[in-house]
């Protein structure tokens, strides 16, 4: 993941990962929500919090150093997206994502989503 502070990019490797039975504590979100939004700025409920705001990756990377950059946000974290057979191992273990994890694009304007299970499967 990479994050945007002081006019610079920094890019955030963890020290350890630890190989977890949970598929949602092995998503870059779930790491960056735990060792960084909650034990350094105290974050504990995204879905709600008033002090955190999610932008979209369409936006890109240069609308987060915008925002920094203009004061309006104090610091930015980019992801990268969520592997489908992550996506697929947290569903399979019938958990859910963490909030604001899920972003796809282009948004579908049936609202279904269709892909070949078994194809990914094998991949």
């Amino acid at each position: 993941m990479s994050m945007y502070w002081s006019n610079q990019w920094f890019e955030l490797t963890p020290l350890q990962v630890v190989k977890q039975v949970d598929p949602v504590e092995e998503l870059d979100v779930s790491l960056l929500q735990h060792n960084i939004l909650e034990d350094i700025f105290g974050l504990h409920d995204l879905a709600h919090e008033k002090r955190i705001a999610f932008v979209g990756g369409i936006e890109g990377l240069s609308k987060l150093q915008s925002l920094v950059d203009s004061g309006e946000y104090s610091i930015a974290f980019a992801m990268y997206p969520t592997k489908m057979n992550q996506l697929l191992a947290v569903a399979d273990n019938h958990e859910l994502m963490p909030a604001k994890s899920t972003w796809f694009e282009p948004k579908l304007l049936s609202g279904l989503f269709v892909h070949d299970l078994e194809k990914l499967k094998k991949d």
